[in-house]
């Protein structure tokens, strides 16, 4: 918990909605047709609007930004009809590519800060470090809702397979120098939408958490069966290949731990100490229900399965039943 930005405590309703449920209702079809006019605007912006700024990207992504409404607008009218929310949240996942990738620079200079400051610098250039990832969670669930909709028709297939180039073109161009921040942020929403779907395939519900307890709480995932819930911590790195789930039980000491593990050792912590102040908040209005704290490693590629490079969506073994995790999860789900 930051004492700058007291967490909402959320109740079990709260989480168990539709709009955090990532399979959202399908686009009108009407908004489907529109597709190549949308994509029309991307590509405009990339030919003639990025090569007029001559690399000024503060005004770049500022008008990125603008072009969220204006493109909005311009569907709607053209529509005759307000947009519906899940086609409105498909142009701030879409313009909202800008803002992801610029935020790299401003959590750089940040960390750059943190190593000479004293405790109280700290806490502020913390909470500044995380409200970035709450807004960095919000754009990222946008897009997985947007990808397991498009995923369903052969229009937003294609217009996936374009938008994930244009991310790509755009973050090689502002930062060509450092592939691997910017494939994190790629990696990231595969990760967690192969998540979801690897839960539901075990038969959990999953539900996307509130950015604010992605960005200070370490919950990235719900997912819950009956009465018990699982508050997940998702990580996804280009260096994994096996899919694993570790139930975080005990706080760990970060003592002799290398940088990256010692990272890892306090995001558990937080993890651990979420799911346990959860546990008390949703045994208030069900009794019998339980949170217990998940962490759960993705892989990027490897034997487990195989998952689409535009979609996202998994391929899973015929098999996959007979995976580790099964047996880790039904232990989790009768204790």
């Amino acid at each position: 918990m930051s004492e700058l930005y007291p967490i909402p405590n959320y109740e079990l309703e709260d989480i168990q909605t539709l709009e955090r449920k990532p399979e959202q209702p399908l686009f009108a079809q009407d908004f489907i047709d529109q597709f190549s006019m949308m994509q029309g605007g991307l590509e405009d912006f990339f030919d003639v609007t990025i090569k007029e700024c001559q690399g000024n990207w503060r005004k770049i992504f500022a008008l990125m930004q603008k072009n969220t409404d204006d493109e909005k607008a311009m569907i709607s009218d053209e529509l005759e009809r307000p947009l519906l929310p899940v086609e409105s949240e498909t142009f701030v996942a879409v313009w909202g590519m800008g803002e992801a990738i610029r935020q790299i620079e401003e959590r750089r200079e940040l960390n750059k800060l943190r190593k000479d400051a004293d405790s109280n610098e700290i806490k502020q250039i913390d909470y500044r470090i995380n409200n970035l990832n709450r807004i960095s969670a919000e754009w990222q669930n946008l897009v997985a809702r947007m990808m397991f909709d498009l995923e369903k028709i052969p229009e937003g297939i294609n217009f996936l397979k374009f938008f994930w180039g244009k991310f790509e073109q755009l973050c090689q161009a502002r930062y060509p120098n450092d592939p691997e921040q910017v494939s994190s942020i790629k990696n990231g929403i595969f990760g967690l939408k192969a998540a979801i779907e690897t839960m539901e395939k075990f038969g959990w519900e999953a539900y996307l958490s509130f950015p604010e307890q992605d960005a200070w709480q370490k919950i990235d995932l719900w997912a819950v069966k009956g009465k018990k819930i699982l508050a997940i911590q998702v990580k996804s790195k280009k260096d994994n290949f096996i899919l694993r789930g570790i139930p975080v039980t005990a706080f760990e000491s970060i003592h002799g731990l290398s940088e990256e593990e010692a990272k890892d050792a306090k995001t558990r912590n937080t993890l651990l100490t979420s799911a346990r102040e959860y546990d008390k908040v949703f045994q208030q209005s069900g009794p019998d229900a339980r949170v217990k704290a998940l962490w759960l490693e993705i892989p990027v590629a490897g034997a487990v399965f195989d998952q689409d490079p535009t979609t996202g969506k998994v391929a899973f073994p015929g098999n996959f039943h007979e995976h580790k995790l099964a047996e880790i999860l039904h232990e989790m789900e009768v204790r």
